[in-house]
């Protein structure tokens, strides 16, 4: 390729690898290249863009597939990098969204990691300030780091049940089919804690629904394994 050509490249494998991961299928036996290969290929050509894109796809897939280790070490990657430079393009208020979202489900883990809340909490102002500008991108993304917020202090705190519907109504209303399926997911997962599995349930096959419509397969297996009654009973935490 020529060396003009060469980051657009790298950055349309990162989303091919990123969405045969998401949709459960392997990547084509005749790519030579592997996904670790755009990384090294960033940090050789120091180019920095290409790198926050391949962590914040590393920072998005860990958590939706609920990987607790790697969702830790990318969100710090993600956050050692957005606080080394000024990142303002919508892809990394995407980083900055997804760093909230595993924020505060660490804190619910690990209770009394103050960092984590703080992070948490970070990730709310930029987001708030974004949306104040345009509403329409980023109002059901405050909206669910609320809840999660809520959820992460008290688990039967008063008001999160009104703003994960609100976050709900707000990504489908603003057309995000794969935001509301994570919200209906984690607002699931806040029913199912306070014991009302009718409610979980509904909300996760409304997820496992959103899910096949954007073309996630792996995730519709992951929110229909999670309808399951021992899942149901035994495996809440992980939702």
């Amino acid at each position: 390729l020529a060396q003009k050509q060469k980051p657009v490249a790298y950055n349309a494998l990162s989303i091919y690898f990123h969405s045969c991961a998401l949709m459960g299928s392997c990547p084509d036996k005749s790519f030579q290249l592997k996904e670790d290969d755009i990384l090294a290929h960033a940090i050789g050509a120091s180019n920095s863009d290409l790198q926050v894109v391949y962590i914040i796809h590393q920072l998005m897939r860990s958590y939706v597939f609920k990987r607790y280790d790697e969702m830790a070490k990318n969100a710090n990657s993600f956050h050692e990098m957005a606080n080394s430079r000024k990142l303002i393009r919508f892809f990394f208020l995407i980083g900055t969204f997804y760093e909230g979202l595993i924020s505060f489900s660490m804190a619910r883990r690990t209770p009394g990691t103050d960092d984590w809340m703080e992070r948490g909490n970070a990730a709310i102002t930029t987001l708030s300030q974004w949306s104040s500008f345009c509403m329409h991108n980023f109002e059901n993304k405050v909206l669910l780091l609320k809840a999660e917020r809520n959820f992460a202090i008290d688990g039967d705190a008063g008001n999160t049940d009104s703003l994960y519907r609100d976050s709900i109504n707000s990504a489908r209303q603003h057309k995000f089919a794969n935001e509301e399926a994570i919200a209906c997911e984690l607002a699931a997962s806040f029913y199912l804690h306070n014991n009302d599995t009718e409610t979980a349930i509904s909300l996760l096959t409304k997820a496992r629904n959103l899910y096949q419509t954007w073309g996630a397969v792996a995730l519709v297996e992951i929110a229909e394994s999670k309808m399951d009654p021992w899942s149901m009973l035994f495996g809440n935490n992980n939702i």
